[in-house]
């Protein structure tokens, strides 16, 4: 039997973009540009640029603070069963990760689709759901993963 970690770390370092259906490939863009639109809605939010003034201007911190951002507003989407901002943890951090790195875009589709999977699917081997009824907010537990 092969363990549900090994089974997700395959499926993420396997991804290939001629694998993906062209539906997906478009939810990816619609979803990318959902929350980079947070992003800015998010950059109206006194609290959150409050808290963005305070953490450190390095490039190590830029994902976060997108991350942030992306939320802020709440405009970004959940997924429905798991109560779980994917977007804003893995499309914050294919960006910040593309700001270092060349990133193509089969590599960007790809790494947002893992980000995705990766909390979600851990989300709900935890029962993101019933964590969010014991105050604990289910994209900050599982969203770390996901980001990396």
């Amino acid at each position: 039997m092969t363990a549900p970690t090994t089974k997700l770390a395959e499926f993420v370092s396997t991804l290939d973009l001629s694998d993906i259906p062209p539906t997906t490939i478009e939810l990816v863009t619609q979803h990318s540009l959902d929350t980079i639109a947070g992003y800015f809605a998010g950059c109206h939010v006194q609290e959150a640029l409050t808290v963005c003034q305070l953490l450190p201007k390095t490039t190590a911190c830029w994902a976060g603070r997108a991350a942030m951002l992306a939320r802020a507003a709440e405009s970004d989407p959940i997924h429905s069963n798991t109560t779980i901002c994917a977007g804003a943890v893995a499309i914050t951090a294919m960006l910040g990760t593309a700001r270092e790195l060349a990133v193509d875009g089969p590599t960007a589709v790809c790494a947002i689709i893992a980000g995705y999977e990766t909390s979600i699917r851990i989300g709900a081997a935890l029962g993101s759901s019933r964590l969010l009824s014991q105050g604990w907010w289910p994209t900050a537990i599982c969203g770390g993963a996901g980001a990396a």
